[in-house]
């Protein structure tokens, strides 16, 4: 059962402004675990990762591809997973705070222990059962 909630941070440049659109969803699947690779000297390195399940019945906000997203004006309504920016964000949980100029994503980190960078997603909407998106967050 999809039972967890999670707060997505969506980046975009206004200008020379960075805006931050909040999303909250409820109905979705997280589970913490270890990615574990092997550095060029032979280090291995373990890294947090967030697996996320969305089902596409939870979203309240339009989803959006990250092309399109980019390119509108007014980005209220809708939310997007874009692992390209480097600057998406989720937070296991329903987050109340806003990123502004007072309060940064490095805030969210020491706050709350399960949240990431979107590094990965898969999109499994054109499939006729079972509808969702998977993603694969950074943390650290």
């Amino acid at each position: 059962m999809n039972d967890n909630t999670i707060t997505i941070f969506n980046h975009k440049k206004a200008g020379k402004e960075d805006v931050w659109n909040k999303t909250i969803l409820h109905g979705v699947s997280v589970v913490s675990g270890v990615d574990k690779t092997v550095s060029a000297n032979g280090t291995v390195v373990r890294k947090q990762i967030l697996t996320i399940v969305i089902p596409v019945d939870v979203w309240e906000k339009e989803y959006v591809d990250p092309v399109q997203y980019e390119k509108l004006e007014d980005i209220s309504s809708c939310f997007t997973l874009n692992p390209s920016n480097n600057s998406d964000f989720i937070v296991a949980g329903e987050c109340e705070e806003e990123i502004t100029g007072d309060y940064h994503v490095s805030d969210l980190k020491k706050d709350y222990g399960k949240c990431g960078i979107i590094a990965g997603v898969s999109d499994f909407t054109d499939t006729p059962r079972l509808k969702h998106f998977k993603v694969v967050c950074r943390c650290g």
